[in-house]
């Protein structure tokens, strides 16, 4: 059995450490092939989830609050790419595949438009969780800090308001068919 990966090693990573981010990425492929392993369906889906969980440790190894929950939350990951190359098969799409063919058909300037409107319609709480987290990145800690808010209830108000603009702009999207 291999030794558990080092703590210290994952806080450096959230840091920004590249180097600490290489040697995580290296500890963890045999961990994500197992997983893969055992999510995937079919033997040739095992790369693509790897690749594609590799991909996702390294772009969001930051948002990840504690490092206790750090397996847990490498092996979600592995299982949502499993899905995603299995939903194709049974003949359907992930609700992010349907959605971006509808948006994607859209000229770019009518989507701005409707995003804004979307963004308008929130109430200005919300609309100021969601800019502060995906325009600008904060941290949720930071971002409860800053509203006022518990991390919670962030969380909370930072989906509802995401939900809101996926289903304005779907809306948009599905009238204009």
């Amino acid at each position: 059995m291999r030794p558990p990966i080092p703590n210290r090693v994952i806080e450096a990573a959230q840091a920004g450490d590249t180097g600490a981010l290489a040697l995580l990425l290296d500890l963890t492929q045999p961990d994500i092939r197992r997983y893969a392993q055992r999510y995937c369906a079919r033997a040739g889906d095992i790369d693509d989830a790897m690749q594609d969980t590799l991909i996702a440790l390294y772009r969001h190894i930051g948002h990840l609050q504690k490092v206790a929950a750090f397996s847990g939350w490498l092996m979600r990951i592995v299982q949502r790419a499993c899905y995603r190359a299995l939903s194709p098969l049974f003949g359907f799409e992930t609700l992010e595949d349907s959605g971006e063919k509808l948006l994607a058909a859209r000229p770019l300037p009518d989507l701005r438009i409707d995003l804004a409107r979307s963004l308008a319609a929130l109430p200005e709480v919300d609309r100021r969780i969601l800019l502060l987290r995906d325009g600008e990145q904060q941290t949720l800690a930071d971002i409860a800090r800053r509203v006022n808010l518990s991390v919670p209830a962030v969380k909370s108000r930072l989906h509802r308001a995401r939900a809101v603009i996926r289903q304005n702009l779907l809306a948009r999207a599905t009238e204009e068919r």
